[in-house]
């Protein structure tokens, strides 16, 4: 969250239009020093900022996957803790909305590289129609 203020936010709003997809969140989770409380707060003061700074129409705030290969052992609890702060923390903001990824949660198929971090040629197609099931929902 920390770079992506530092070095993104000035490039975010050059080019933002009124509607804005966010997916953050897992790569902080990654520091075992982090906690899912921290990280929710830096994600909705982020939100915040966005939506009054940009005067957004909408910000999708996107789910953060779990991984099949953890960086350590309580990684993917953090991310359903993340997620369920996040989702009810996005409930009290005009203009934000949570977007659940089905599919990529609790997959039918594995949708994972051998690395168990990255997605494979189906968890590729499930994100895909995931960001423009998320932006259609933003547009309408």
């Amino acid at each position: 969250m920390d770079k992506l203020i530092k070095y993104d936010l000035q490039d975010i709003r050059d080019t933002v239009s009124n509607v804005v997809i966010l997916d953050i969140g897992s790569n902080d989770l990654c520091d075992e020093q982090s906690d899912p409380d921290t990280v929710a707060l830096s994600i909705i003061a982020l939100v915040e900022i966005l939506i009054k700074d940009l005067k957004l129409r909408c910000l999708v705030l996107c789910q953060v996957l779990p991984r099949k290969k953890q960086p350590f052992t309580e990684y993917n609890e953090r991310v359903w803790q993340l997620n369920g702060l996040l989702k009810e923390a996005v409930k009290g903001i005009q203009g934000a909305k949570f977007w659940i990824r089905r599919g990529l949660c609790n997959p039918s198929q594995n949708i994972f590289t051998r690395d168990g971090i990255h997605l494979n040629t189906a968890g590729h197609q499930a994100l895909y129609r995931s960001y423009r099931g998320s932006i259609l929902f933003a547009l309408n």
